[in-house]
């Protein structure tokens, strides 16, 4: 026979489960959802495995020059005398079952997890193979990689949005090709490392800019131009359309007869987050530093 006080427990246990169950199953789903991201794999895991169905990426972490693998045993069956065979990329490569390392010896269950840390070498595939024995006494290999989806090499048009690249005094004197287009510099430029033109120095960008040019904030250095006429500078002249930003000029040396800058010789256009520092001399009207 239940006793009163003992029914009055039991009842009100019941309307406190009714009361507040949903709260304490919405609890329950939640720990199980973290349970579950926290060993999902890694969305920015940057490795595979040629074999997914028997040895799974559980995720990665790159510290320094150390990269640390998580995979997981999933062949349904023990695995044994696992070894990492040859590497492309990495070296120093040890597997570690419970943060201790693996023998030839070392059975691994079906679930169970374990860790390869490899010291990094600077390679654009890496790629980790390795050995074991199935449960049928036969030698699988199971390859970690890299994936090897190349990325599209950047469009460059000389669109606006796609403007040319410029890396060195060469192809910056090149814009003389192509006035109209539109360029950015990827790098700091010296100038000063090639003769040009017999003691002329660089040939002025023209005769007249109507593209672009963006300085990304890299410098051009050396600059020198010895040409006794007139508009001389980098570019001859700018028209309305053109735009030339965030470039310095360093260490120039220019010389010409009128309208002469370091930047350029007339402008008509629009110049932005631009300098320039050194020498420039003329022998007429309208001389200017930049």
């Amino acid at each position: 026979m239940v006793s009163k006080s003992n029914y009055s427990k039991a009842q009100a246990g019941l309307e406190y489960l009714v009361t507040y169950g949903w709260a304490l199953i919405l609890i329950a789903t939640v720990i199980s959802a973290a349970v579950f991201i926290i060993n999902a794999p890694s969305e920015d895991t940057i490795f595979k495995s040629s074999n997914p169905t028997k040895i799974m990426i559980k995720g990665t972490t790159t510290t320094g020059a150390q990269a640390t693998i998580k995979l997981q045993n999933i062949t349904g069956g023990q695995i044994k005398k696992l070894a990492i065979q040859d590497t492309t990329g990495y070296k120093n490569c040890k597997i570690y079952v419970n943060e201790n390392e693996v023998d030839n010896l070392t059975i691994i269950t079906p679930g169970q997890e374990l860790t390869i840390i490899c010291t990094k070498i600077e390679s654009e595939q890496v790629t980790i193979e390795m050995t074991y024995t199935d449960q049928a006494k036969l030698i699988q290999t199971v390859t970690i990689s890299t994936s090897t989806t190349t990325q599209e090499p950047e469009l460059e048009d000389g669109t606006k949005e796609h403007p040319f690249k410029i890396t060195n005094c060469t192809e910056l004197q090149a814009i003389n090709d192509d006035p109209t287009a539109h360029y950015k510099l990827t790098n700091n430029i010296n100038c000063g490392v090639a003769p040009y033109n017999q003691g002329e120095g660089f040939t002025p960008i023209g005769p007249t800019f109507t593209g672009s040019l963006d300085g990304q904030n890299h410098t051009i250095s050396g600059l020198y131009i010895n040409r006794p006429y007139n508009f001389v500078g980098l570019f001859e002249k700018t028209d309305l359309e053109s735009e030339i930003s965030n470039l310095k000029l360093a260490s120039i040396d220019i010389n010409g007869n009128g309208s002469v800058g370091g930047l350029v010789g007339r402008n008509e256009g629009t110049i932005t987050n631009v300098s320039s520092s050194g020498k420039v001399t003329g022998d007429d009207w309208y001389i200017g530093g930049l």
